[in-house]
């Protein structure tokens, strides 16, 4: 019970910390990326565009950045090669190494849509730049009168916190028009 409930929580929270609207949620990395490189769509990217979008941020910035999108971006990423036919994606050769392309490691989450006009299908930045600030510690409150006659036991679980991008230089998105 312990683990699925940590488990909610953390995909809750980073959910909130990647695509957030600064509404009631923290500002998310993935919504304060401001848009650098346009697509087509998933499928017309190119590996000019990811080179695009490395450069399009400062090189003290490149140090410590990350490519992140979706897994069902990666099966499209995968299948960009340079321009002698080579795949650009390497995957990792070591447990617990990232996979990388152009030689950046590569993040996946399920936040990060996939299609729709505007919408911001890769990220590249320096998470380092985005600061969380947690207020208190996580909160675990039990309950065994609010499903008494139902014999439930229910459980509350509360993180308060917020989050935002310290530097909105440190990340840009590839964004698809259509």
């Amino acid at each position: 019970l312990a683990q699925d409930a940590g488990e909610s929580v953390a995909d809750k929270v980073m959910a909130d910390l990647l695509t957030g609207d600064g509404t009631g949620k923290p500002y998310g990395w993935i919504t304060r990326a401001t848009g650098a490189v346009n697509a087509a769509n998933l499928a017309g990217v190119t590996t000019d565009n990811l080179i695009d979008l490395q450069h399009s941020i400062l090189r003290p910035y490149r140090r410590n950045a990350v490519f992140m999108t979706s897994d069902t971006a990666i099966q499209a990423l995968r299948k960009l090669k340079d321009t002698t036919g080579n795949y650009i994606w390497q995957p990792a050769l070591t447990a617990g190494a990232p996979d990388t392309i152009l030689g950046t490691p590569i993040l996946t989450d399920p936040n990060v849509v996939t299609s729709g006009a505007g919408s911001k299908v890769l990220v590249y930045g320096d998470p380092s730049k985005y600061l969380i600030r947690q207020v208190k510690s996580l909160r675990v409150v039990r309950s065994d009168e609010y499903g008494f006659d139902r014999d439930v036991v229910a459980f509350k679980i509360t993180w308060r916190g917020s989050g935002d991008l310290f530097d909105l230089a440190s990340v840009k998105a590839l964004t698809v028009t259509a």
